[in-house]
């Protein structure tokens, strides 16, 4: 590449952070005293190649590290979401419960409103019932009591006019 140093290949690793078979090859001054032979293009090629596949190894191992990255963060939340939703139902099943337990004291209270309002009603017509009864009875007493003085009047009156026959 054009920008990068010189020490970098098109791998974009340093020269120096490369395995001893990723390294250029060195300079010929640093090679022993050999007869002087050039690589081939084909071999030139070999090793460009051999370079390529190993920086697509590296390349790929690091794109499965991060899609497992990835997969983990993803599980990671879509487990959290289940937490949280978990959660979030069991409050609304709690708040149900709570809902319901109210609604049944408020009916259970309205229930025995309506019987205490049910038994003093009752006892207001036992009441009046009563008062009729005791009413009625002192009213046939006074009749009676009346029906005895007039039937009494009347044997007086007639004891009286008896006498005067007699």
């Amino acid at each position: 590449s054009r920008g990068a140093s010189a020490r970098t290949l098109s791998t974009g690793v340093p020269s120096s952070a490369r395995k001893p078979s990723m390294r250029a090859p060195k300079e010929e001054e640093d090679k022993p005293a050999e007869p002087e032979k050039e690589k081939s293009n084909l071999d030139w090629f070999k090793d460009y190649m051999d370079e390529y596949d190993e920086a697509a190894l590296k390349i790929q191992a690091l794109a499965r590290q991060r899609q497992a990255r990835i997969d983990a963060d993803n599980k990671r939340e879509e487990l959290r979401e289940e937490r949280l939703a978990r959660r979030a139902e069991v409050k609304r099943r709690e708040e149900e419960r709570v809902k319901q337990k109210k609604e049944l004291a408020a009916l259970s209270k309205e229930e025995r409103e309506q019987r205490n309002a049910a038994v003093k009603l009752q006892s207001m017509v036992r009441q009046k019932e009563a008062r009729k009864v005791v009413e009625e009875k002192r009213r046939l007493k006074e009749q009676k009591q009346q029906e005895e003085e007039q039937h009494q009047a009347a044997v007086k009156l007639q004891c009286l006019v008896r006498r005067k026959e007699a």
